[in-house]
């Protein structure tokens, strides 16, 4: 399963998980459309894109 696919908890796991995703796509942009802040949680809705240049939990990058 990918990484992305599931919640992410804790700043270690949410940096490795983006740190991946930057190294593998060179023009990697995020779009927030809706960010909701609580006491102790924030969720965003949000559009990722980017050009796929590297491999990334096991699939190829685009040709």
């Amino acid at each position: 399963m990918s990484p992305t696919a599931d919640t992410i908890e804790r700043r270690e796991n949410v940096e490795a998980c983006t740190q991946a995703v930057v190294n593998i796509i060179s023009d990697f942009q995020i779009t927030v459309h809706e960010m909701l802040v609580g006491e102790n949680l924030v969720t965003t809705e949000s559009t990722l894109s980017g050009t796929h240049d590297g491999e990334f939990d096991e699939i190829p990058p685009d040709t």
